[in-house]
């Protein structure tokens, strides 16, 4: 695609004065590919385009990746994050830096759309390098706060949701569970306390925002007793209160759970005594009725809240629809079948067609619906790294998603196109749940 044919595609107002800007800060000679590719950026993203203003040498990224379709491994990312690290003293902002510099990388791939897939699965490896990293820097400060030199026993942090699924998209909350070891004392404090001062702090610099941006927003309220609850539990409150109080919801918010950060594999032991919990060997359908009420109720609630404003999240057919539909089976049929305790959807919605427990007619059309409203949030969020979820019904915005997802043509043809597409998706995932979930 010619330059005169990304600039027709811009979906962001002052994008091409930007891009002008942004170009006197740069000396060296472009590449076709490169100069495309950040042009892309300040077509579709104002806060990247922010971003490279106020950090013009971060083009490098994609001026100098000459493979930038490559996968980084978690390892590349470690080292890449640490050699950000070395830049400055400032730890809290060379973090901020190195995940902004990340994004450029991705945010194109994801407007190319060769692979959401990956996309999601980097965001999230992204997600966690920052915050192992951050962690160890506040868990430093905080035992030096204490008096002490070493953690006083072992701990874990959970990825849920999104995270935990390797699923994660520009601005998801990141949902984190923590607990520790054992209860004890230490010379000015215990561990119970020193173990909330430890995640507040942690939650607090994820959530801090500075000139840069911010880390993520960290969510703790799936916790036992969500916000209400303590911050920190020890290993046996933990088992003692999914034992005794245990809801339905937990059980299925416990599928995506992963270690974050643990000790001594800690994380990965607590979850395995939770798996009982989880996926029981008995599952009756009632149960899993009661959630998909809960969940129908999410949606008269939302539908009385909002405009004529489609939630692509939310809204039936929209991507929980999918997820649930996807969690409700792992529920009945995961303690029969040990393949189907993927913590990702997709890896999931797979084994279900390979155990014949759906069609692969049913499989794919629902992975095709699964990666459209993926994408399609993707263009919503990457304009303001907002938490959005909704397509408005002003023709203006409905004009710059469909100009990113790619449509082509006229004005009105482009979002007639994405109308279109939208409306085929949500009704095609809609009926597939219905059929298999229907409220009576």
């Amino acid at each position: 695609m010619s330059f005169d044919e990304l600039k027709k595609q811009a979906s962001v107002p002052d994008a091409e004065d930007n891009l002008a800007a942004f170009e006197k800060h740069m000396t060296c000679d472009w590449q076709q590919d490169s100069a495309q590719n950040l042009a892309r950026i300040f077509f579709h993203s104002r806060f990247l385009s922010r971003f490279l203003l106020n950090h013009p040498q971060s083009a490098k990224t994609i001026l100098e990746n000459k493979d930038i379709q490559k996968e980084f491994s978690p390892s590349e990312y470690l080292n890449s994050a640490n050699a950000f690290l070395q830049q400055s003293p400032d730890w809290k902002q060379n973090l901020r830096l190195f995940k902004y510099t990340q994004l450029l990388r991705l945010t194109i791939l994801e407007i190319i759309g060769t692979n959401s897939i990956q996309v999601y699965r980097e965001l999230s490896t992204l997600a966690q390098t920052i915050c192992q990293l951050c962690f160890e820097k506040i868990c430093s400060q905080v035992l030096e706060h204490v008096g002490e030199n070493k953690l006083p026993c072992e701990s874990a942090i959970l990825a849920m949701g999104k995270l935990g699924g390797f699923e994660l998209n520009y601005s998801s909350d990141i949902d984190l569970i923590g607990f520790y070891q054992n209860e004890g004392s230490l010379k000015n404090t215990n561990h119970h306390e020193f173990f909330v001062k430890l995640f507040l702090e942690f939650g607090k610099e994820l959530n801090r925002r500075d000139p840069i941006g911010f880390l993520y927003r960290a969510d703790w309220d799936l916790r036992p007793e969500g916000i209400g609850g303590t911050l920190a539990n020890s290993f046996v409150a933990m088992e003692t209160y999914y034992e005794s109080f245990g809801e339905e919801w937990e059980r299925q918010a416990y599928i995506k759970a992963r270690p974050l950060i643990e000790t001594k594999n800690i994380g990965s032991q607590f979850l395995e005594t939770l798996t009982p919990f989880v996926y029981r060997k008995s599952f009756d359908e009632k149960t899993i009725k009661n959630i998909w009420a809960m969940k129908s109720r999410i949606q008269k609630e939302n539908a009385a809240r909002s405009s004529k404003a489609i939630n692509i999240k939310l809204d039936a057919g929209g991507i929980r629809d999918i997820e649930f539909f996807v969690q409700g089976f792992q529920l009945l049929y995961g303690g029969q079948y040990l393949d189907l305790r993927s913590t990702n959807t997709l890896i999931a919605l797979n084994t279900l067609s390979i155990k014949k427990l759906i069609s692969k007619s049913e499989q794919e059309q629902l992975q095709t619906a699964y990666l459209f409203l993926r994408r399609l949030e993707s263009m919503i969020q990457m304009e303001e790294e907002a938490q959005r979820h909704s397509v408005s019904e002003e023709a203006s915005h409905q004009l710059a998603l469909a100009k990113r997802m790619g449509f082509t043509g006229s004005r009105d043809e482009i979002i007639s196109k994405l109308n279109e597409a939208l409306l085929l998706t949500r009704t095609q995932a809609r009926q597939i749940f219905e059929k298999y979930f229907k409220q009576e």
